[in-house]
């Protein structure tokens, strides 16, 4: 991630190890040296199910990767987001 073109990076992700794996970005120095900000986005319900709340969750990540350096975003029942 430190050595991508692109200076905001989505990551969307399965909810299992999502935070292990937002944790272990947050510790490269390296991304945050590089000016780099990164969301971890997943979701309850898969898109692809009824009430999914997937696409919320990209919309307010791309509004995330305007204000953040490391972040992840987790919703359960569209209520709770976190970083």
């Amino acid at each position: 991630m430190a050595h991508a073109a692109q200076d905001f990076i989505l990551v969307t992700h399965g909810t299992d190890t999502m935070i292990q794996s937002a944790q272990f970005v947050a510790k490269d120095h390296r991304i945050s040296e590089a000016g780099k900000s990164v969301v971890f986005v997943g979701s309850f319900k898969p898109e692809c199910f009824k009430g999914s709340d997937a696409a919320f969750n990209i919309g307010v990540a791309v509004g995330a990767l305007q204000v953040g350096s490391v972040l992840y975003t987790f919703s359960v029942d569209n209520s709770e987001i976190g970083e």
